[in-house]
């Protein structure tokens, strides 16, 4: 962005700023008689927000002498501070640093030149957000890498721009504090834990932002699924009865496995043989400890191979992973049934 100053038609001069497009924005303080001379100095040519410094010759329309020379300083929003040297007769601004201190020099009564600083009046700190990349899920849990981008502004009239984003993680992922020039920075978390991302920015006047946290929970792990019946389940004798066969549960070490959440965990059972609707031949209850007590009849037809009862299992932890299991458990025919087929 090149800042400068040019004579208008109306033989007033303006301030203009040249764009990184090459298109032109002209200016002159609104709040004055129009200016004959604004020489406008950019404190950050590569910025396209950036402010301007210059001063301003005031002229009378019908006498151009003598003249009052003021300090302007033309902010990000186009919004306008003139500012004087007490006593003096003109200032000029000459130069702008990063922290918005403006240096220059002014003229007294006598007409003897001496120099000045006019601190910058900035006094408040930048604002930073930080942007997770995939989002929670509605349980606040992610079960991928997360990439966490953080935005600092500072843009309110005075503000100097930021300086630099600080943070640090700590957690299932540690990092020392880092430090970033600039407004964004960037950090991936993808450690299974919890992980607290802290965070704040500064500004080039030197605010320093109170210090904000996010905590990103990863889990990338499916649930445990036990107690399914082992290879080789068999219930004998077939005498009509129930047969408590085992405890089925779900444990999950990070985000866990909540029975109460509707489809987390289910369990069912199926006979390749007919049951009575009324008198059935599966039974699955939940238990206090959140599984599941599950009971197989010990019944089969009189002829055929025997009764063959199929279990399966879903578990889905709070950040979406998923686990099955399927087990077997047999009612076999007896062994003259069994000849008498194979005969």
């Amino acid at each position: 962005m090149s800042p400068g100053w040019t004579l208008g038609s109306d033989d007033y001069g303006y301030g203009f700023l040249r764009q990184p497009d090459s298109t032109i924005v002209r200016f002159f303080l609104p709040h004055q008689r129009a200016p004959r001379k604004s020489n406008p100095r950019s404190r950050n040519p590569s910025t396209r927000q950036a402010r301007s410094l210059g001063l301003l010759v005031h002229q009378e329309a019908k006498n151009p002498y003598p003249y009052t020379v003021h300090g302007f300083l033309r902010e990000n929003d186009g919004t306008v501070v003139t500012f004087d040297v007490p006593n003096s007769t003109a200032t000029y601004a000459t130069a702008m640093n990063d922290a918005g201190d403006i240096t220059g020099y002014y003229l007294d009564a006598s007409g003897n030149s001496h120099g000045f600083i006019r601190y910058s009046l900035d006094s408040t700190p930048p604002v930073t957000t930080a942007s997770p990349s995939p989002g929670p899920n509605s349980n606040g849990w992610n079960n991928t890498d997360v990439t966490v981008t953080l935005s600092s502004t500072d843009n309110e009239p005075g503000g100097t721009g930021v300086k630099q984003i600080q943070y640090g993680l700590t957690g299932a992922q540690p990092l020392d504090a880092q430090t970033v020039v600039g407004t964004t920075a960037s950090v991936t978390i993808s450690a299974e834990g919890l992980t607290t991302l802290t965070y704040f920015g500064t500004d080039k006047a030197g605010n320093v932002e109170q210090a904000k946290t996010l905590t990103v929970q990863i889990d990338k792990t499916p649930p445990v699924i036990s107690g399914m019946p082992a290879p080789g389940c068999a219930l004998r004798p077939p005498n009509h009865k129930l047969v408590a066969v085992t405890t089925v549960a779900a444990a999950d070490a990070l985000s866990g496995v909540v029975p109460v959440v509707p489809g987390s965990f289910q369990l069912t059972g199926t006979s390749n043989e007919p049951s009575d609707p009324n008198n059935p031949d599966v039974v699955i209850a939940p238990n206090s400890s959140g599984g599941f007590a599950v009971q197989l009849r010990a019944e089969r037809l009189g002829s055929g191979t025997g009764r063959t009862y199929t279990l399966n299992a879903t578990a889905t932890d709070l950040a979406g992973n998923t686990a099955t299991s399927t087990a077997v458990c047999v009612v076999p025919p007896d062994q003259q049934n069994q000849q008498q087929q194979n005969h």
